[in-house]
């Protein structure tokens, strides 16, 4: 495949196998990336990913979704570090290290402009313990994601990392964003929800908080991913690979392409070009 970036002295093919000077540190986005389809890991991948501890290599999810919602994977696997949200709240093991949260107010002037809007279809709320949506039926009445019925109408005053609004048409969210210099937003691949930040949660800057605190270099970072969330921590970190899957914003982002999700790419990379 071909090599984009140039770490001096990180790495260079060899035989065909990515030989890497020291790895620290593996990311992988979850969704679309580590699990399959289905949300789920399979035996081999979580084998691989324990081989990795077992060789003092760290191990980090970065991912959209919350720490609570991924309890059945951390059972086959327990990275070291989790960043969710994002990029708002980043775990070492059990601990909250680090948490970002959107300003009340701005929270709040979203939310009264939308919640009556009807090209806005749904409104979730992370609070950090569970999620408030305006839906009334189970959609989003999943494992670990802890939701229950809000009725914006009456107001919102919580602070909150992530707020997501359901809407087709990406420039009704973007239009309301940039009123709010301190805030971003994501669109979800395959989806119509628009998952908004404060501008400083982001994955690549979750890795650097974990590089810093743990002494590790950028350079000496491998990340995979698929989706818009993840093309900056592609670019910049040491190593990006994205899964065959992937948006061709992610794949252009990235050193490399693996096998899909549905094929355990990411464990099969590590396997052939780390432990080896």
């Amino acid at each position: 495949m071909v090599l984009k970036k140039s770490h001096a002295g990180f790495y260079k093919i060899l035989e065909g196998v990515v030989k890497l000077k020291e790895v620290k540190l593996i990311v992988t986005d979850l969704d679309g990336t580590f699990l399959t389809d289905n949300k789920q890991i399979s035996e081999y991948t979580a084998e691989i990913m324990n081989k990795v501890k077992e060789k003092g290599i760290y191990t980090a999810f970065a991912m959209a979704r919350p720490k609570r919602s991924t309890a059945k994977v951390r059972e086959m696997f327990e990275p070291d570090f989790i960043i969710d949200n994002n990029g708002a709240t980043i775990y070492f093991g059990k601990i909250c290290r680090k948490s970002i949260a959107i300003e009340k107010e701005a929270a709040r002037e979203m939310i009264k402009e939308f919640q009556s809007d009807g090209k806005i279809k749904g409104i979730s709320i992370e609070t950090g313990r569970g999620l408030l949506t305006n839906y009334t039926d189970n959609s989003w009445d999943r494992e670990g994601w802890n939701s229950n019925y809000q009725d914006f109408s009456k107001g919102f005053d919580m602070e909150t990392p992530k707020i997501s609004f359901e809407c087709e048409d990406v420039d009704i969210i973007r239009k309301l964003v940039e009123r709010f210099p301190d805030l971003h937003m994501y669109p979800n691949h395959g989806e119509h929800w628009i998952q908004i930040m404060d501008k400083s949660s982001t994955k690549l800057n979750g890795i650097k908080y974990i590089c810093d605190e743990m002494g590790i270099g950028l350079e000496e970072v491998i990340c995979f991913g698929n989706d818009y969330n993840d093309v900056e921590m592609l670019k910049f970190c040491g190593v990006g690979v994205a899964v065959e899957n992937a948006l061709d914003e992610a794949k252009q982002a990235a050193d490399y392409v693996c096998k899909s999700n549905n094929e355990d790419g990411v464990a099969q990379w590590i396997e052939e070009n780390i432990l080896k």
